[in-house]
């Protein structure tokens, strides 16, 4: 398979949100079942709840940072160069 700059098929907005809020509900599963198959919910929904957060932070976490310089750069008037990352 040759390389690939382009996102993969599995990581997108639809598919984070999925993870995040289906931790959150193994989490509360978790919380309100009181027996071992609580501790599983519960130590599952924190791996799922990881996953998707990490996939909104690799998702936006970039273009946030770019569109804080931008508004920086805007309101404050400095100018990078366009060597500087």
């Amino acid at each position: 398979m040759a390389y690939s700059r382009t996102k993969p098929p599995w990581h997108s907005l639809g598919s984070a949100l999925a993870w995040t809020f289906g931790g959150l509900i193994f989490v509360w599963l978790g919380l309100v079942e009181g027996s071992s198959a609580g501790t599983y919910a519960f130590g599952i929904g924190l791996l799922m709840l990881a996953l998707g957060s990490i996939s909104l932070v690799g998702l936006y976490g970039t273009d946030l940072v770019v569109e804080c310089r931008d508004l920086k750069e805007r309101a404050f008037g400095e100018r990078r160069s366009k060597y500087e990352p």
